[in-house]
Parts: structure tokens; C-alpha cells; sequence
């Protein structure tokens, strides 16, 4: 999650709960980010319906420009790729199987650290 998203949308990380840095490794290099376990409860909302209301760690980082979801999150979503490139999917509980688009990238950029 960029840091950025959350100061401007007025959510205080202080008061999130404790958090602490864990590092990851990336195909740029080994980053630190500032990890807040259970922090968020996140949902897929479609103009049909809303899925979820998964509880998931908060990664925060100062240098990422999009709020991104790991695999094992999008997987709790019900969310199933179909085609990456085009940004195709659907809900695996979908049974009406409806192809979905993802939606264009927000980029949130500067960093308030």
C-alpha cells in the first residue's frame, strides 16, 4: 500500500496497532517495508455484487506508486486470473461465469515520510 493513499484518504498507521519492518526481496533488490499484521478488511465490490470481507496484513510502503494484493489475498477473494495482459478474470464462485475486467491503475505518488 503506498503511503500516500493512506495520508490522503486520513488513515493514521499509528493507530492500525503495532507493526514492524520486514524485508522483501524483489526483482530490484532487497527492500524494507513497514508490515502491520491484520490491519485491513478488504472486499471486491462489483456493480453486481460484493465479495469478501477478508482480514489482511497492511504492507506499507514509501516508494510503491499502486495499492497491489498478494496471491494468497486475491485467492481468499475468490479471484481467478484468466488473463493477465488483458486483465481478464473472474470470481471461482461465479456461476454464472462472467468475465470481469480489471480496472485501470490508480497511481498514488511522493512519499510523507
Amino acid at each position: 500500500m503506498p503511503d500516500k493513499l493512506l495520508v490522503l484518504n486520513g488513515i493514521n498507521v499509528s493507530k492500525l496497532g503495532a507493526g514492524r519492518v520486514v524485508e522483501y526481496g524483489t526483482a530490484g533488490g532487497d527492500t524494507a517495508k513497514h508490515v502491520v499484521k491484520r490491519a485491513c478488511t478488504v472486499s471486491e465490490i462489483e456493480p453486481d455484487r460484493v465479495v469478501g470481507s477478508v482480514t489482511s496484513d497492511l504492507v506499507i510502503s514509501p516508494i510503491e506508486r499502486e495499492a497491489i494484493i498478494s496471491d494468497a489475498l486475491g485467492e481468499e477473494l475468490g479471484i481467478v486470473m484468466l488473463s493477465l495482459k488483458k486483465g481478464l478474470w473472474r470470481f471461482s464462485n461465479g456461476l454464472e461465469g462472467k468475465v470481469r475486467r480489471s480496472c485501470p491503475p490508480q497511481y498514488w505518488r511522493g512519499s510523507f515520510r
